[in-house]
């Protein structure tokens, strides 16, 4: 019998410099407004695509469309500020992601029986950058979920950050909800 030896998408990867750069990220792009630039083919479509799994449920999928080293952050504070030391909404590294998604299957998690059933809309896309294998994109996300006869809906501005492999793959999606300041409730779907 071998032991195992980790593959690099096993190995840990949120480190100091993981969450200095996601940081990084996600200052550059809030403070942006300059003018747009021209996307290359398929990042717009990328970001719709992961709204439209997300609405069928379709979570297996869902983390097919993250590179293997990935953040998906929603901040909680109204001055955002280090995930670190700082609560956030949703903090979650591929890892946690997977956990939430098997979470989501097993069909135990109270908060998501029955689950919920989401519209994502997404408009005013621009790519802010990119050069030949990273883009950056912008876009402002409706979220309207429905559960047990209730309405809930979320606006805010998100921002991803893309990277060409095989295709192009989500690095970075961080959500910076409108009322992230105000009790939420259930938020144990995906935004």
């Amino acid at each position: 019998m071998t032991d195992h030896v980790p593959l690099l998408e096993d190995a840990p990867y949120v480190d100091d410099a993981l969450y200095d750069d996601v940081l990084d990220f996600f200052r550059v792009n809030v403070a942006w407004v300059g003018a747009a630039v021209d996307c290359p083919s398929g990042v717009l479509a990328s970001v719709t695509r992961e709204a439209r799994v997300l609405d069928a449920r379709d979570y297996e999928t869902w983390l097919t469309l993250f590179a293997p080293r990935c953040v998906y952050w929603v901040p909680r504070s109204d001055v955002v500020g280090d995930p670190r030391v700082e609560p956030s909404l949703h903090f979650d590294d591929r890892r946690r992601m997977a956990d939430r998604v098997a979470l989501l299957r097993t069909r135990y998690l109270h908060a998501q029986t029955p689950p919920s059933r989401t519209c994502h809309v997404i408009s005013n896309l621009e790519c802010r950058q990119f050069d030949d294998d990273v883009a950056d994109v912008h876009s402002c996300l409706t979220v309207r979920e429905e559960r047990q006869g209730r309405t809930q809906i979320y606006f805010g501005r998100q921002f991803h950050r893309l990277e060409f492999r095989d295709e192009w793959r989500i690095r970075y999606r961080a959500l910076l909800l409108l009322g992230r300041d105000v009790s939420h409730g259930n938020t144990t779907f995906i935004l």
